[in-house]
This record gives C-alpha cells, structure tokens and sequence, in this order.
C-alpha cells in the first residue's frame, strides 16, 4: 500500500494507479467527503493529491488542509484550474507563519 493517496476524476486515477499511488476516483462532493473521511479514518496515508475541482465543493477545506494528521494537496486538474491551489497556499503558509510572505524584485 501506498503512503499516497490520490482522489479525482476515474480517467487520471487510472493513469496514477500504474505509478503506484492508492487512487480513489471521485465526481461529486458526497464521495469526495466518504472517501477523504475513510483515508482520514484509517490512517495508512501521509499524503493525499485532491483535484482542485472536487476541492471547491468542499464548504470545510480550510479545516480538511490544517489537520495535522494527514497532508491534502489541492492540484489542477485535466479541466485545467490552479487559481485555487495557489490562494489555499498562501493561506497556509500565512496560517503556519503568522504573517505574508512576499518578494521583492530587484
């Protein structure tokens, strides 16, 4: 078993699969919260990749991303995305860090 877990579309969980990663093809909210509440439960993952599609219907994200048990990464999908993930990003590391981080050019 992997220490990975992947939760997305059936097409790239598939492909992921191959790599050996543990995938859970999900669509729709309702088997997105069964399956993140499962690998949460069980506690054989570190490491969970959710699309950033099925992490925008998930009113509790914030909540699900500072759990200190598990690791969930917010990716871009094959629809495309990465606003999200980088907004949730800088809220964490704000969160971790007290405070903004920036960098000057020049």
């Amino acid at each position: 078993m992997s220490k990975i877990a992947f939760i997305g579309p059936a097409t790239l969980a598939k492909l992921l699969k191959l790599q050996g990663i543990d995938t859970f093809a999900c669509e729709h909210e309702p088997e997105t919260r069964k399956t993140l509440n499962n690998i949460m439960n069980q506690k054989k993952h570190r490491l969970v990749f959710l699309t950033e599609a099925l992490a925008t219907q998930l009113s509790d994200l914030d909540k699900i991303l500072t759990k200190e048990e598990i690791n969930v990464m917010i990716i871009p999908d094959n629809r495309g995305g990465g606003e999200l993930s980088q907004e949730k990003i800088d809220r964490l590391v704000k969160f971790a860090l007290g405070g903004e981080v920036t960098i000057e050019n020049g």
